[in-house]
């Protein structure tokens, strides 16, 4: 079934910072009656069924978008698997079956690269999902979000409502969340090479392997991604969405002090839990079901950033290892 511009799209997490990006590109495409939600932290709690019904009620969506999702760095996961389980499980399935009781048309869900396997061959194929155990110190929200995109695929089979479930890597850009717990590669690599920069230090130890690698995507082109999938005719399909480009530790940081202009010398430190060595999504799909290629490289994208963050270093006091 086709979106139409007249349609009113639910945007849960709509305030954070992929939502804040989506808001902008789907009302330059026309989508004018977009509802973004404000997450937990905000006041609203989507875990509740009668604040599920309420937002409902009062907004009658065509389209949902979810991207509403518990979650935080390595050390909250490992304190907290058993409850990012529950809260991400009980909030998607209450606005999933409020999406079919009310006659939605579309629902879109947003899953992550790290619900797959450890040991999955790269690159990362939708049909290679469920072939092994996610990386143990993730594995309970990596689970979570592997049995969540199933379970959306799943409201398809029964006939009840289309779905599309997109695959993200991580996703960085400007505006991007700060907090060092969250060990967000991007802005943590930034920050702390700016960190040496202005305070004249010459030397950096790095908790990490140089050769890992990451799929980065700039925030704009996931925003982009998903505009795509609210005006494709998909439905049941489980799709990544990648940069293409497998992007190392090493030369992440080589970017970052290029466009800083700085040769501050890394200092390489073994982590002390192990961690995926490699991930890249294949992108096959989404160049054919819905026709996305990224608009915006890695290196622009970086420049982006280090141009964001230039600056603002200051108002963050910790600086943690990259994860």
């Amino acid at each position: 079934m086709s979106a139409k511009k007249e349609d009113v799209i639910l945007v849960t997490g709509g305030q954070g910072f992929i939502g804040g990006y989506l808001k902008h590109v789907l009302d330059q495409n026309g989508f004018h009656n977009v509802i973004s939600l404000p997450g937990f932290k905000k006041g609203l709690d989507l875990g509740d069924k009668d604040n599920i019904g309420w937002v409902f009620d009062e907004y009658k969506p065509d389209i949902v978008i979810h991207l509403a999702c518990r979650h935080a760095g390595l050390p909250f996961n490992l304190q907290n698997p058993a409850g990012i389980m529950y809260e991400n499980i009980n909030m998607t399935t209450g606005i999933m079956e409020e999406a079919c009781w009310n006659d939605c048309k579309k629902f879109i869900f947003i899953g992550d690269i790290l619900s797959y396997p450890e040991n999955c061959p790269i690159p990362f194929k939708e049909s290679d999902l469920w072939f092994g155990y996610p990386e143990l110190a993730r594995s309970g929200y990596a689970l979570t979000k592997r049995f969540l995109t199933e379970m959306v695929k799943n409201y398809h089979l029964e006939g009840r409502i289309q779905t599309t479930s997109l695959i993200f890597p991580e996703v960085y850009g400007s505006n991007d969340l700060l907090d060092p717990r969250y060990g967000r590669i991007v802005p943590t690599s930034i920050l702390n090479i700016l960190h040496c920069k202005n305070n004249d230090i010459e030397e950096i130890e790095i908790e990490g392997n140089p050769n890992t690698t990451r799929d980065l995507l700039y925030v704009a082109d996931a925003a982009r991604a998903i505009l795509l999938a609210v005006e494709s005719e998909s439905d049941g399909d489980i799709i990544n969405i990648g940069s293409g480009v497998e992007t190392s530790l090493e030369s992440l940081l080589h970017m970052v002090q290029n466009y800083l202009d700085t040769n501050i010398k890394i200092n390489w430190k073994q982590k002390k839990m192990p961690e995926d060595k490699r991930r890249l999504l294949d992108t096959s799909k989404s160049k054919s079901i819905l026709g996305f290629s990224p608009l915006c490289s890695v290196e622009s994208g970086i420049k982006d950033v280090c141009k964001w963050l230039s600056g603002r270093e200051t108002e963050f006091k910790e600086l943690s290892s990259l994860l």
